[in-house]
């Protein structure tokens, strides 16, 4: 009897019919009453939440290790094929700075790729990814530059339709290992710049950063090349992931749900 009524209890299809037939309210409470019998086994989401409760205890216990025992900055470049995918990108990116400096065009670091730089001097060591990004006239002028095949016979590009442009960047490819990076670009509105709306990036998008804190553009090293930054990237990377200098959370990188408003970034008009 008690692994019957259990049985009920936890059926799914058996709830979904007694829902067409009663008021939800009534059943809810007969399934309450059910449930509170001492001899029903605690519900799937007793356990579930049991669970998740061990699993938060855990992630508190591992970034209490990585905020006080563990160096982010010191960790290993990265090997095998994520090394190989690093070294790609960095002939890419050799590829568009020769563009750039060619036809006067700005450009830099942004994002990860740019913490990396600051904190890895060079990739993130697990990153796989490379951006860049722009001022809206310079994007404009580098399309027209692509359009005239200025790029090496190893190199090609993609520039997504209108429809497709608040969906993804603007790519340069490799032919032979087909990666790419990425290239974003910003609004100028008086004293502040602001991402495209690309969908994909929500939260960055609504967040304007002040001219001061990005120009002029200063040169670091970046795995061996010279590249262009923000001329104040402590400030900028910590508007965008407050203390960068430490090792991520489990969120993913691109969600920014810690980034911190308060330091340089605003809504977006």
């Amino acid at each position: 009897m008690e692994k019957l009524i259990y049985k009920i209890g936890n059926c799914f299809l058996i709830r979904k019919l007694l829902y067409t037939i009663f008021p939800p309210k009534t059943i809810r409470s007969v399934y309450k009453k059910f449930c509170n019998l001492p001899f029903i086994r605690p519900s799937n989401r007793s356990i579930l939440l049991d669970i998740q409760k061990s699993i938060r205890d855990i992630d508190f216990k591992q970034n209490l290790i990585m905020d006080y025992y563990l160096d982010v900055s010191a960790a290993k470049k990265a090997t095998g094929a994520l090394a190989l995918r690093h070294s790609e990108l960095l002939i890419i990116l050799s590829e568009f700075i020769r563009i750039c400096e060619k036809y006067h065009l700005n450009y830099w670091l942004d994002f990860g790729c740019l913490l990396g730089a600051k904190r890895h001097g060079g990739f993130i060591p697990w990153d796989d990814d490379l951006d860049v990004s722009m001022l809206e006239k310079d994007f404009n002028n580098l399309v027209e530059v692509l359009r005239q095949g200025v790029l090496g016979e190893k190199f090609t590009w993609e520039f997504p339709n209108l429809s497709e442009l608040q969906s993804r960047p603007l790519r340069i490819y490799s032919r032979e290992s087909k990666s790419f990076i990425d290239i974003f670009f910003y609004i100028e509105k008086e004293d502040r710049i602001r991402l495209y709306k690309y969908y994909g990036y929500p939260r960055l998008c609504y967040q304007s950063v002040p001219k001061n804190i990005m120009f002029p553009l200063k040169i670091i090293d970046f795995e061996g090349l010279s590249v262009k930054v923000p001329c104040n990237v402590d400030t900028y990377l910590r508007g965008r992931y407050r203390d960068y200098m430490k090792f991520p959370k489990h969120t993913h990188p691109m969600d920014h749900g810690d980034c911190d408003d308060s330091v340089i970034f605003y809504p977006g008009e």
